[in-house]
């Protein structure tokens, strides 16, 4: 194979990995946000059903450019595959703007390329949510939050390379994309720049950029504005108090935990550290830097200026973007040491932090990050004199052995305590088996003198391989298939869907936004509802009553005595808090749930 097709293998190995990191998440359909997307999508709001319902004629208003080119292909046949196809294309895009990022930062190889590729796709550490503000990172459904991350690598590879205009092209798609993102990512461009380049941008630099990120946010930017301008007018109400009812992870420090705060920092130290080992350090840190600034003043602006815009800006969620940068730049930091390492201590500091990255759980982050803190502060001798404060280079010099060895006592501190304290699992052989492939193949003299980047990412892709087997095997233990409540709920749901029963139903909070998504009837009142409020805050004063008039419903006789009062003439009920009494009646039965209709009652909008 010639150089030039060999060139194409990280590309192309970008779908099988996009294929793996999907089989690592899973997917799911009809949840957590879906709730907004999916009626947006099929047009919900202009069916008779919905005519009257708050939430569902809210929707028009939740701007993304994602949803509307979603609308002309989907419908309540394919809606589904298209979800999955679009998430699928979403996690492949999102790979190839990071081997484009890995490609700019000193990763040259192809091995190590596709080493690179491996790690971010399987690590729990981009799956899930982000520890203080529950950003989306790689996610088991899809929205418009994870499709954004393609634009924002771009984003940024690009503006490391001075291309200004490219990164502004990518920075206003991911402004149309999810307006709060590509809002944070100006401050970042700009910022970053600044940083790395030492001076201001000049005024024709300004302009090129603004006008790029403003010409492709121009239809967002008119949508919002039409949906601000057209708010209906409501009873005002305190925003910090109403994300103290909602939904404060989002917004409020205070909700965040001590432990999970200090996760983050770890987090950020590790970032701080892999950004040395990059073509560009400085840029890199001016990126971190950039982010925790929009951290901190999130975590003190709202209690300020209690306003809605200051909330729909969203700043602590990018904690998000401080994770994906960290396990990046980590990513990129590990691989460069393990098949570019010039001894052999440098090589294991690579293991070391690609053992924690692709393999231990989130659980233990708290105790694997400053490992990793400490194996990418001792392999970072070589890079010393790049380190922009020359004692802290002099000072890695002189004590790189010591940090090695602390590294590696953390290290097997870690292994210890898993065994201790969670059991000898199948995560923790494979752990220690690529271990001890690591140790061999570092120390055998002949392997050393003939090292080459092929050995080293065979090695590190097959790992890549194990770890999603197992974090799938996890996944699938964790969720051993549907309960017979479930099925009993499904049922019901389905039953309603296919029924001439129409109107309002009455619905317990913990499944009401479920059942208005499937069964296509109104509820009462949703608990993930209450986030249209952030786009049509008139929606408040119908949400929050309910709300919490709900909230401390427990029995079957409280659900109907509350429908009764309330001239709600459908209510579902759980039969473990009680049977349909009096006044109401048994309309159908599956299992543990019922629905009831109440007699005295007129039907409620």
């Amino acid at each position: 194979m010639n150089a030039r097709w060999k060139a194409f293998l990280p590309l192309l190995a970008c779908l099988p990995l996009a294929l793996i990191s999907m089989s690592v998440t899973g997917f799911q359909f009809g949840v957590n946000n879906n709730i907004f997307h999916i009626p947006y999508v099929l047009d919900l709001a202009s069916s008779p059903e919905f005519a009257g319902d708050a939430f569902s004629q809210s929707l028009g208003k939740f701007t993304s450019a994602l949803w509307p080119l979603v609308r002309l292909i989907a419908n309540e046949s394919n809606v589904r595959d298209v979800f999955l196809v679009l998430a699928s294309i979403s996690r492949l895009l999102a790979l190839v703007a990071v081997l484009y990022l890995v490609r700019l930062n000193g990763v040259k190889s192809i091995g190590a390329q596709i080493a690179c590729l491996s790690v971010v796709a399987v690590t729990p550490l981009m799956t899930g949510y982000s520890p203080i503000g529950s950003d989306g990172l790689f996610l088991p459904y899809f929205t418009h939050s994870e499709v954004t991350w393609p634009a924002v690598f771009m984003s940024l590879a690009l503006m490391q390379r001075s291309r200004i205009v490219a990164a502004a092209s990518f920075t206003g798609i991911a402004f149309a994309l999810n307006a709060f993102v590509g809002i944070w990512m100006v401050f970042v461009n700009i910022a970053s720049r600044i940083f790395d380049t030492r001076r201001l941008p000049r005024a024709g630099e300004i302009l090129k950029y603004g006008a790029v990120v403003g010409l492709i946010a121009l239809p967002i930017l008119v949508w919002i504005s039409f949906a601000v301008l057209g708010a209906k007018p409501g009873a005002p109400f305190s925003y910090i108090e109403y994300v103290r009812e909602f939904y404060p992870n989002h917004f409020l420090i205070e909700a965040a935990s001590k432990d999970r705060s200090a996760a983050l920092m770890v987090m950020f130290v590790c970032g701080l550290i892999g950004a040395l080992h990059t073509a560009n350090p400085r840029y890199w840190v001016g990126v971190q830097l950039s982010v925790l600034a929009l951290l901190v003043v999130g975590s003190f602006l709202p209690y300020l200026i209690n306003r809605r815009f200051i909330f729909n800006l969203h700043l602590l969620r990018a904690d998000g973007l401080e994770q994906a940068v960290s396990i990046l730049l980590c990513a990129m930091a590990a691989v460069k040491l393990w098949v570019g390492g010039t001894s052999a201590r440098q090589r294991w500091m690579g293991v070391i932090v690609l053992v924690g990255l692709l393999s231990w759980p989130k659980s233990l982050a708290g105790l694997m990050l400053p490992v990793t803190a400490l194996a990418l502060l001792a392999g970072l001798s070589d890079q010393a004199d790049a380190i922009p404060v020359r004692a802290a280079g002099q000072w890695i010099r002189r004590h790189e052995t010591a940090l090695a060895w602390l590294a590696t006592a953390g290290f097997g501190g870690l292994f210890l305590f898993e065994a201790v304290k969670l059991g000898a699992g199948a995560g923790l052989a494979a752990r220690l088996a690529f271990v001890a492939v690591a140790l061999y193949l570092i120390w055998r003299p002949r392997f050393v003198a003939s090292w080459t980047p092929v050995k080293a990412t065979t090695t590190c892709t097959l790992a890549a391989l194990l770890v999603s087997g197992l974090a799938i095997q996890q996944r699938m233990t964790n969720d051993p298939g549907p309960s017979a409540s479930s099925q009993d709920w499904d049922d019901l749901v389905a039953w309603v869907r296919a029924s001439d029963i129409h109107g309002v139903f009455l619905v317990p909070l913990d499944g009401s936004d479920n059942f208005q998504l499937r069964a296509r009837r109104p509820v009462w009142v949703g608990a993930v509802q209450g986030a249209a409020v952030m786009w049509e805050p008139s929606f408040y004063a119908q949400w929050s009553p309910r709300f919490n008039d709900l909230l401390p419903l427990k029995t079957a006789r409280e659900f109907i005595a509350y429908a009764s009062a309330h001239q709600i003439r459908h209510v579902v009920i759980d039969t473990q808090t009680g049977d349909c009494a009096a006044p109401a009646e048994l309309v159908k039965r599956t299992g543990r749930y019922a629905l009831c209709r109440v007699g005295n009652a007129a039907g409620a909008m």
